[in-house]
């Protein structure tokens, strides 16, 4: 299907956005769509489930001038523009690791900190005695 089902015009004008379900819409078609009927106007499945954005933006190229998205039928087209959940969930991983390492180093840097912070009290400590 290359209109959207909420307006009937053509997808290739806009930006489009896919349900949780896989339907394709105009964004701004769905959007309150969505908002009043929380589930795609074809299959009627829920658009509210906590795990899933019920939203998806979709960035295809349009390809010939009025006739329509080529390939959006094809699911494995519009796949391979899109990270796959491996991809995502590696590039995920290796955020997390990067926050872990840095966390780490920040804590080593503190326990630094609060070490030179102890020797420096002692310090103006035995300082004022022999004032004082």
């Amino acid at each position: 299907m290359t209109n959207c089902i909420v307006c009937l015009d053509s997808l290739d004008t806009g930006p489009i956005t896919a349900l949780v379900c896989g339907h394709v819409f105009h964004h701004d078609c769905i959007s309150p769509w969505v908002a009043n009927r929380p589930q795609c106007p074809l299959c009627k499945k829920s658009t509210t489930q906590r795990r899933h954005t019920p939203l998806i933006p979709l960035f295809l190229e349009m390809t010939g001038q009025g006739k329509g998205l080529t390939g959006l039928q094809d699911t494995a087209a519009l796949s391979s523009n899109a990270i796959s959940q491996d991809q995502f969930r590696d590039q995920c991983n290796q955020l997390r690791n990067q926050l872990q390492t840095t966390l780490q180093k920040l804590k080593s840097e503190r326990q630094q900190f609060e070490k030179e912070k102890r020797q420096h009290a002692n310090k103006i400590s035995a300082y004022q005695n022999i004032k004082g």
